[in-house]
């Protein structure tokens, strides 16, 4: 195809003697990168939209940022983690700014309205400490004092008010100074001084948004009169990156939730409010200076907390009889003090309905007593402003009712047996303790590509989808169906990675002693140790062991504990913050991690720090989640036998992808694979496909030929990985 001069222009930035090779130290060309540039020019050039599989070090990134930049499209970036998003924003944009000065690119990453600090209720809060109370039931006056003095300090040195950068000292009252859905808006006697107000300001005003995928759909999938609907300017391309995630945020935006949490974050707004007017209502603290609280003032505040505790009674009442009935009469779903139903499976039961419809009536009472509540206090004559303006009541009363609506909407779907064969609704309830109980109710599509394409696609001129774990079998059929994309509107292109997988890693499957498909945890975690020790002999880098469960995760770290006490430090997931995880096992060399599902992915440790990453099982997903099995009966009636192939395995390779690629990430790694699942040595007709849907390494199936491995390729990395 014939390029404009342009368009030849950017392709030449990355070929041998191109800008990148002159500019940037180190830097390598690759065809796989050049080849996806001239895609992403092709698209623009064809008014196509595009899906792209690049294998890792591609170096995806510069590819859609510099022909994007180069050709002035204003551009929404849309990532998975935070790590691409910090590089985006830290590193990748500054450079081609630089590399580029013509450009300058203004670039700023927008985030959720509870990442910034809400000015309203920081200065209510930082008023009530002054006056030595606090508006809060379960915070002491003295710790809210050391928390706002933090933030003032931390105000005074930073302008975007972004929480995420506050740091840990102190942290843990942050959640009642976030931006919530209480936001008085235009009516905020500090609108014109608000982060979040700022930074969509900022947003619209540059030239490319860095955002993440959850964020992405929430603003895309709302309706025009929704809050935070205009979040997100128009422009001329959206760079879905990690795009495999995106099938599972866009699920998660069409689907409905209600929790008690939900309505607790309603009910702690009218508590907040309260506690500024008249905190003596809600805490038995003696207040040392006395406020000034009008006889109607505190009579509202007085009903308002009864209304509170009764709320809170009945949701804890609701959630404790479905409990109690389901452990008396089907004890098979209660494990460890949780249980979880799909709620149509029990439509005939006697008592499980009319518990469901009882709260209903009584969620719609509650609702319609606050409004009641409320409208006592407020003239007949107040302008509907005025009565926006009487936050957090009013925000609190719409957040209820709509949690309320949800509520009736979700059984409304399950009442129409031919509506619900699209919708999966699962109840979950927790025993926190012998008198308090938890519950979450949500309603997913299962087919969601027609929301996706009308809701969010609709609102995109151009699209553009990479990732490293796009295709399943050679194709783009599994992810492409999921979100609606257009065969004849897109174009689809494959570039394998650059590395060469032969010479840097190897695949390990011993013949014998590996855990089978269908052993129980305790046994296949101690199988896994058995695998794994030889292996901290041999290999004296850092290890990943990646599990597909915590009970395995936990039983493994117990083990390994012991084993490596005094040679290695060794991590356990949940023990330290992820990043600070993979800062340590960079700095330590020879760390062992043992994780569950979120160290599969968006994890980059490089060189001898990361040498050995061992699965412990194929990464099936289990048919004990509701979604899973609705998803293969889904499946399965549309075609008979055919959930294996459609949902069971694209999924289980999408992971496994994801897992083994944390081993290699540059040209300079060097590492073994262990898969720990006898499967892999068997003649199931899905092992050849397996195969062929990993990184091309080469299998050994020895701890000999693991040594020799090994001590070919230690003294290759880099001397600051030595």
């Amino acid at each position: 195809m014939e390029h404009s001069e342009l368009a030849r222009r950017i392709i030449s930035v990355f070929e041998p003697g191109g800008t990148l090779s002159q500019s940037i130290k180190g830097f390598e060309p690759r065809m796989q990168q050049r080849d996806m540039v001239e895609s992403i020019i092709n698209a623009w050039e064809t008014n196509r939209d595009l899906v792209v599989e690049a294998g890792t070090g591609t170096g995806k990134t510069f590819s859609y940022l510099i022909p994007n930049m180069l050709l002035r499209k204003k551009m929404i970036v849309s990532t998975g983690t935070k790590n691409l998003q910090d590089q985006l924003i830290g590193r990748d944009i500054p450079l081609i700014n630089m590399l580029f000065s013509e450009l300058n690119y203004r670039a700023f990453a927008l985030k959720g309205r509870s990442n910034y600090i809400c000015l309203d209720r920081f200065y209510k809060i930082k008023s009530a400490v002054s006056k030595r109370y606090s508006p809060f039931r379960d915070i002491d006056v003295r710790e809210l004092g050391e928390t706002c003095r933090k933030l003032d300090d931390f105000m005074k040195e930073n302008q975007n008010g972004d929480l995420s950068q506050f740091g840990p000292a102190g942290s843990q009252h942050l959640n009642k100074f976030r931006c919530g859905s209480s936001c008085g808006g235009e009516n905020c006697p500090y609108a014109k001084n608000c982060y979040f107000r700022t930074a969509r300001e900022l947003a619209k005003e540059s030239d490319l948004i860095v955002v993440n995928h959850s964020l992405l759909m929430y603003a895309y999938a709302k309706g025009s009169d929704e809050p935070d609907s205009e979040i997100l300017p128009s422009v001329d391309v959206v760079v879905f990156d990690e795009a495999h995630k995106v099938p599972d945020y866009a699920r998660a935006a069409f689907s409905s939730s209600v929790s008690n949490s939900s309505f607790e974050e309603n009910l702690k707004e009218i508590e907040f409010y309260i506690g500024q007017k008249a905190p003596q209502v809600i805490n038995d603290q003696q207040l040392t200076l006395p406020l000034e609280v009008t006889a109607q003032e505190e009579d509202k505040c007085r009903k308002l907390s009864a209304y509170v505790k009764n709320f809170r009674i009945e949701l804890n009442s609701f959630a404790r009889k479905v409990f109690g009935y389901l452990e008396s009469q089907y004890p098979e779903f209660v494990h460890e003090s949780r249980l979880q139903i799909v709620v149509r499976d029990l439509e005939e039961d006697p008592v499980i309905p009319e518990l469901f419809v009882e709260f209903g009536k009584k969620a719609v009472q509650l609702q319609t007593e606050l409004e009641n509540l409320l409208n006592q206090y407020v003239d007949d004559d107040m302008q509907e402003q005025n009565r926006r303006s009487f936050n957090p009541l009013h925000s609190a009363c719409e957040g209820i009712s709509t949690l309320v609506e949800n509520y009736l909407a979700v059984f409304k779907v399950e009442l129409d047996k031919e509506d619900r064969k699209n919708y999966l609704t699962v109840f979950e309830a927790d025993r926190v303790s012998a008198s308090e109980f938890n519950f979450h109710l949500v309603q997913s599509k299962l087919k969601f590509a027609d929301s996706y394409v009308e809701r969010v696609f609709s609102k995109i001129q151009r699209a553009v989808y990479t990732s490293a774990t796009l295709m399943v079998n050679g194709n783009f059929f599994d992810f492409a169906s999921k979100l609606g994309i257009d065969p004849e509107q897109t174009s689809f292109m494959a570039y394998g990675s650059p590395f060469n997988y032969a010479g840097q890693g190897c695949l390990y499957l011993p013949y014998q002693g590996l855990p089978s498909g269908n052993d129980f945890d305790s046994v296949r975690a101690k199988k896994v140790f058995e695998q794994v020790k030889p292996l901290l002999r041999i290999i004296d880098g850092g290890f990943f062991i990646l599990c597909t469960n915590m009970s395995v995760m936990r039983a493994i770290y117990g083990m390994l504990e012991q084993v490596v006490k005094g040679k290695r430090n060794i991590y356990l997931q949940g023990q330290h913050a992820k990043i600070e995880i993979m800062r340590r096992m960079q700095k330590d060399q020879n760390a062992v991690v043992v994780a569950t599902s979120s160290f599969w992915e968006g994890v980059d440790v490089k060189g001898k720090a990361l040498s050995c990453v061992v699965i412990d099982r194929l990464p099936f997903p289990n048919l004990s989640d509701p979604l899973t099995r609705a998803l293969c009966n889904a499946a399965d009636e549309e075609k008979p036998k055919s959930s294996f192939s459609r949902v069971m395995l694209p999924q289980m390779l999408l992971s496994l992808k994801q897992g083994v690629g944390r081993l290699i990430r540059s040209c300079s790694d060097y590492g073994v694979v262990m898969i720990a699942d006898d499967r892999m040595n068997s003649s199931r007709s899905y092992v050849s496909t397996t195969y062929s849907n990993l990184p091309p390494f080469r299998v050994i199936n020895t701890l000999k030929e693991v040594e020799e491995f090994w001590n070919r390729v230690k003294n290759n990395f880099p001397s600051e990985n030595k």
